[in-house]
């Protein structure tokens, strides 16, 4: 439904140029009218959308040229878990090779999530994190619709950096609708699961 959606907006966007390009400039009288018309026309309804086009694709590309990816500082082994501040994080504690998260939801409780013996998530409420290591997670919305997400990971008993990923975040434009998001840097380096065992390697992995 969207993309039959795209084609009729698309359609009639190329009518109205094309009469404004083609019909618009003969209604006027004089070379210097009608060619003065069609510029107009040919300005507003070609190079001016094309060019914000081109701005936000070359605003986007520079930002993942220069910020994007991945930087580990220091490498922590034997970690049992992680404090995580950002709410909706508690299942994850499924898919990663430590023995608890605990996350600060965005009502501001904490609460600490493990796994029983059946491999059933269980949530403890905490009044504080008391793990040493914590992933923070900051987004900010930056011109042409493009979302920078960064996960710094600190040690908290001295505000260490230990590592940090950027990424960059776009919606889709004119010509191409249908692609909701574009990202960077690659998949690969996206994947939070191989950044966060990059610098805190689980205690699991080391007794093994």
């Amino acid at each position: 439904m969207i993309f039959f959606a795209y084609i009729a907006a698309l359609s009639a966007y190329v009518l109205i140029t094309a009469l404004a390009l083609f019909y618009v400039p003969t209604r006027f009288q004089g070379k210097r009218r009608r060619m003065a018309a069609f510029l107009i026309a040919f300005t507003v309804f070609v190079l001016a959308p094309g060019g914000w086009i081109y701005y936000e694709r070359s605003y986007f590309d520079r930002l993942c040229e220069r910020e994007a990816g991945v930087t580990i500082y220091r490498t922590v082994e034997g970690v049992d878990g992680f404090y995580l501040q950002g709410g909706g994080w508690g299942a994850a504690v499924k898919d990663f090779p430590y023995r608890y998260i605990e996350v600060q939801k965005y009502d501001g409780k904490i609460d600490q999530y493990t796994l029983n013996p059946n491999g059933q998530v269980v949530k403890l409420p905490l009044g504080k994190p008391s793990s040493r290591y914590a992933v923070i997670e900051r987004r900010e919305s930056l011109p042409t619709r493009v979302q920078r997400v960064e996960f710094t990971v600190i040690d908290r008993t001295n505000n260490e950096t230990l590592a940090r990923k950027v990424e960059f975040n776009r919606g889709s434009d004119f010509l191409r609708p249908w692609l909701s998001i574009a990202s960077c840097p690659n998949a690969y380096e996206r994947n939070f699961k191989d950044f966060l065992t990059s610098a805190l390697k689980p205690a699991t992995a080391t007794t093994h």
